[in-house]
């Protein structure tokens, strides 16, 4: 949950690779994992199942905005998460953006999501994407209700600060300072009863927010682990939500923590109630019956994010008394499939995606090497920037994958492809040819990914003056759609259509894994377990079969391990034979840890 230079204190020695994966690269410490979730889901590069489904009617259900439906009066207050998950910063010292280890927000969300749902009350939740315009927005709109009695904050945090977005997939740094006057500024944080800040190093603000007169703050003044962090939460919310005083939840989940198997005991201590010498007797949501009045059964899930887009107030998506309550996230991904247990890395071509969609309606996804071959990730990567905007609701109109592998090349099938994305089947008396269905999107706000173009693009791309059928079938969606945006996916290069389309056409050419995520891609998909010491003589070994600078075999001069990377053994591992032959391809590397068996002892063989 940090971005410091210092690792965090290690639970133990680890007796394997996995361990290790697990202290310090995987969802411990919110470093990069699939934006997904937990389903299974096919391989990098493979093509995940998924069926196109219509955008009609999706900002009924899947959209969210900014407004939301108040709450009967009377019924208790509910809990407002302001999420934040950048994919990239900027390196002060270089001047350069790189990636920021990931945040699984749409587990921790639904973590807590389920932990209100277990005490059987119906507790109201929003979700925001943290920008500070869309912390803003939702301040002032709930000064009209009263505000929420919780707000939750999640994120990366730093000493100096917490790490906010700013709504293209970039990091924005606020100052302790600055962070709380931009959410106590109009009064708009005087209802809030507690403060739960679920951010590494963040003391410092939360005694800042003390001072404004939030009267109770839940901060840690260290990095924390994040199954900590998790179990923390559950237990937490859980407490609250039966009507335990804030006190006893603290106490609660702290002990949750201290006695969970994985955990050092150490964990517990990282987290604190502020101030220190505060009585935090109070009671956030009173019992049924004691304060003789009825649940909060409205707004029970939305999601906001800072969009200029318009929406009404049955786009909302919240959630109505009696219905089933959807998880997190759930509602705005419906049309997009889950992605590869194992997707990691890839922050900095997701970041220039959204990029080059902030201001321009075709982004194609591309090879970078010819020679490439199938697995190098292209669905995956599409994949992974559609839900990160969808899970935000950049896209009022949803978001939607179109399947295209399996289409014949014809102009006619990429058409009903579309069609059938965009408003489902033709109606049984729309006239042949009827672009009724194209009005239909012609202000919507959405994003298509097309998946699986390259029956569309010949190998020596479209000739001179030729307007091939693709040309064609996006010129016809893009000149009579205003705001229709397409993600696309090929393995060759989208060239020879520049002068055709009425849209620039931005090449995103993906290359290998960077070597780091490399190693852990392959560490990952292992079919045993590698002890620390095995992986030790591996590394050692080659390091050791390296010449020095006067040409005598020796250990070679290795960089310092980077800031936010998971430890020195695996980035020597990463510059291994076993990993580095092969070439940063994520099915060459899946294929290459399926090697690893029980049957194989000696690691050195295989190379």
């Amino acid at each position: 949950r940090g971005l410091p230079p210092a690792r965090a204190a290690s639970a133990g020695a680890p007796t394997s690779v996995q361990e290790l994966l697990d202290q310090c690269a995987g969802p411990a410490h919110r470093w990069a994992t699939a934006l997904g979730g937990a389903p299974v889901a096919p391989a990098p590069g493979s093509p995940p199942v998924a069926a196109s489904a219509s955008l009609s009617g999706s900002s009924a259900s899947g959209g969210s905005g900014a407004r939301g439906r108040r709450p009967p009066a009377g019924g208790p207050e509910g809990v407002t998460v302001f999420f934040s998950a950048p994919l990239t910063q900027l390196d002060p010292a270089t001047g350069r953006v790189v990636p920021v280890e990931g945040i699984d927000v749409e587990q921790e969300c639904r973590m807590l999501q389920r932990s209100l749902r277990r005490s059987g009350r119906r507790i109201g939740v929003r979700f925001v994407a943290a920008t500070p315009a869309a912390i803003r927005q939702r301040l002032t709109l709930d000064w009209q209700t009263g505000g929420a009695s919780v707000v939750h904050v999640s994120g990366h945090g730093q000493p100096q600060g917490v790490v906010l977005e700013d709504g293209h997939g970039g990091a924005h740094q606020l100052g302790v300072g600055r962070l709380q006057q931009l959410f106590t500024a109009g009064g708009d944080a005087a209802a809030t009863k507690l403060l739960v800040l679920n951010c590494c190093f963040s003391r410092e603000v939360g005694r800042q927010f003390v001072q404004a007169g939030v009267r109770h703050v839940v901060a840690s003044p260290l990095q924390v682990h994040d199954t900590a962090a998790a179990v923390f939460t559950s237990s937490f919310y859980l407490a609250l939500a039966v009507g335990k005083t804030i006190h006893q939840a603290f106490q609660i989940a702290v002990e949750g923590v201290r006695t969970h198997p994985r955990l050092p005991e150490a964990e517990a201590d990282k987290f604190e109630l502020l101030p220190e010498d505060g009585a935090h007797d109070e009671v956030v949501w009173a019992r049924r019956g004691e304060d003789g009045e009825g649940d909060w059964r409205g707004a029970a899930l939305q999601l906001s994010a800072d969009s200029a887009a318009d929406s009404s107030e049955e786009a909302s998506g919240s959630e109505t008394p009696g219905a089933p309550r959807a998880d997190f996230g759930l509602a705005q991904t419906r049309r997009l499939p889950f992605l590869p247990e194992d997707f990691l890395g890839r922050q900095l071509e997701m970041h220039a995606a959204m990029r080059s969609l902030r201001t321009r309606r075709l982004v194609a996804i591309c090879d970078a090497a010819p020679d490439a071959g199938p697995g190098s990730g292209k669905t995956s990567l599409a994949v992974a920037i559609a839900r990160y905007l969808a899970i935000r609701d950049v896209y009022r109109g949803g978001v939607a994958l179109v399947p295209c592998a399996h289409l014949d090349g014809s102009e006619g099938a990429l058409l009903g492809a579309l069609q059938e994305a965009l408003d489902g089947p033709a109606p049984a008396h729309a006239a042949p040819g009827s672009l009724a269905w194209l009005q239909a999107a012609r202000h919507r706000h959405c994003l298509l990914v097309l998946d699986g173009l390259d029956a569309y693009i010949p190998e020596g791309g479209f000739g001179q003056g030729e307007t091939p059928p693709l040309a064609r079938a996006l010129s016809l969606l893009f000149g009579h759609t205003e705001r229709l945006q397409v993600l696309l996916t090929a393995r060759r290069r989208l060239a020879g259509c520049e002068g055709v389309l009425p849209v620039k056409v931005c090449p995103l050419p993906i290359g290998p894994l960077a070597p780091i995520d490399a190693a852990r891609l392959f560490l990952r998909r292992t079919q045993r377990a590698i002890t620390a010491g095995e992986l030790e003589r591996l590394v050692a070994g080659s390091e050791a079969a390296s010449p020095t600078a006067d040409g005598a075999p020796g250990p070679r001069a290795l960089p310092a391990p980077m800031p936010s990377g998971p430890g020195p053994l695996i980035e020597r591992l990463s510059r291994h034979p076993i990993v580095t032959r092969c070439r940063g391809h994520p099915l060459r590397l899946i294929q290459a840890a399926a090697a690893v068996t029980h049957e194989v002892h000696d690691l050195s063989s295989l190379c």
